[in-house]
């Protein structure tokens, strides 16, 4: 029985906070990535928000996205790439396993896309986009505020629209959002308005 720990976001969150995007290596051992299996990712990607948009997490199609995360994509995160490459592949990732873990949340399976957060947060940071990472941890705030942790919502929203570089106004009024709705649950009137 697998169970949702928000202790678990701890570390992840910390290491965001400290540095939310790092460079990513290029590696030389492995088979090689290029630019095609990166084409393939993002619509595969595209397909899965497509689909869990239209029909919900619960469902099979929403459920082979973890599959597909570890037959096919995994062995690429193993594979040789360039930098440049890389970092296309981590954000890829990361924006995959973001979506795996929303469709696990959205069909209530919370310690399953706890998991897929942490590891979508992390790739984030390894392919170096703070803004994703930024959208990764408000996502992150508003199960922890579903589950009822709400001082860790609030630090992990507040954590996402403080650290996002060049942030889309939409992932700031999300993450806004979900502070305010923590405050509220929280009692703590004076700072909804904030």
């Amino acid at each position: 029985h697998h169970t949702f720990a928000v202790s678990a976001f701890a570390t992840p969150f910390s290491r965001w906070l400290i540095d939310p995007a790092e460079e990513t290596p290029a590696r030389e051992s492995g088979p090689a990535v290029d630019r095609g299996h990166i084409a393939e990712l993002r619509e595969a990607a595209d397909s899965a928000r497509l689909w869990d948009s239209r029909f919900g997490g619960s469902n099979r199609k929403s459920a082979s996205l973890t599959e597909y995360l570890y037959e096919r994509v995994a062995p690429l995160l193993r594979g040789s790439y360039s930098e440049a490459v890389g970092r296309d592949l981590f954000r890829v990732t990361a924006e995959m396993a973001r979506l795996a873990g929303w469709t696990a949340f959205d069909a209530g399976r919370h310690s399953i896309a706890q998991r897929h957060f942490i590891q979508a947060l992390r790739l984030a940071r390894a392919g170096g986009d703070a803004d994703l990472g930024s959208y990764i941890l408000a996502t992150m705030a508003m199960q922890s505020l579903m589950r009822g942790f709400t001082s860790e919502a609030i630090d992990m929203a507040q954590g996402a629209y403080r650290r996002g570089q060049t942030l889309d106004p939409r992932v700031a009024g999300f993450a806004k959002l979900i502070e305010a709705r923590s405050h509220a649950r929280a009692g703590d009137e004076r700072s909804t308005s904030a």
